[in-house]
């Protein structure tokens, strides 16, 4: 049926489950199980786009 399933996860009850799920899913069907960990982006900040700009010499370098 499968030959792989990819299942994501952010550490969270909700996924955990998915998790156990996709693992009993691929046993069953003999898949390969990739897990993929994702996470929140940090929060945007307006501070992220203020970069200093280099002196001179870090360019004459």
């Amino acid at each position: 049926m499968y030959k792989r399933i990819i299942v994501p996860t952010d550490g969270s009850e909700i996924t955990a489950k998915a998790v156990r799920t996709a693992v009993d899913l691929a046993r069953l069907c003999g898949a390969e199980l990739l897990a993929i960990a994702v996470k929140e982006p940090f929060p945007y900040s307006a501070i992220s786009e203020m970069q200093p700009v280099p002196p001179q010499e870090f360019y004459d370098a």
